[in-house]
């Protein structure tokens, strides 16, 4: 799976369900949510249906990011893709006392930088709530542009099309 310098992805395990609490019900991750929390169960749930509808190694999946030689799990990103899109939506979460240290843009940029060379994605979107200035910022520095229209969950969407690589890894 994919790799930075300082991180790598793995496909989430059933044991991972501690640390999908501990994320799910953290207050400053969930500000801009739409849930408040989630027991156990719901982390079982969620990872029984990742693994049932994208298997291990497969690019569109959600992705436990973990920080190389500790092996620690810092957060999660993800690729969702319906089977008859070339669209692929991008998401994030990563516990608080790793924000701020660029591994959210690193593997962020690792995994878009994959999904536009080897699949057949034409466009990546990413939802996040308006008041959400962390995101924003960080989806803008992926060169993401912002969509009038508003999304599902939390309001404002933003997209990338088929990018120039060249200029996207300037930015790496």
């Amino acid at each position: 799976m994919l790799s930075t310098k300082r991180l790598y992805l793995k496909s989430f395990k059933h044991d991972d369900n501690k640390f999908l609490y501990k994320l799910n019900n953290n207050r400053k991750v969930n500000r801009y949510l739409s849930a408040d929390s989630v027991s156990i169960k719901d982390c079982n749930n969620m990872i029984n249906k990742w693994i049932k509808k994208y298997g291990d190694d497969s690019i569109f999946n959600v992705h436990k990011v973990m920080l190389k030689g500790t092996e620690e799990i810092i957060g999660f990103v993800c690729l969702k893709k319906d089977t008859n899109k070339r669209e692929a939506e991008l998401g994030y979460s990563f516990i608080p006392k790793y924000w701020g240290k660029g591994y959210c843009i690193e593997i962020a940029k690792e995994l878009i930088e994959c999904a536009f060379e080897k699949t057949e994605v034409e466009r990546i979107v990413a939802e996040t709530h308006p008041e959400n200035e962390r995101s924003i910022s960080l989806l803008r520095r992926l060169n993401f542009k912002e969509d009038n229209r508003y999304g599902e969950h939390f309001g404002k969407l933003y997209y990338l099309d088929g990018i120039d690589l060249s200029s996207f890894n300037e930015n790496k």
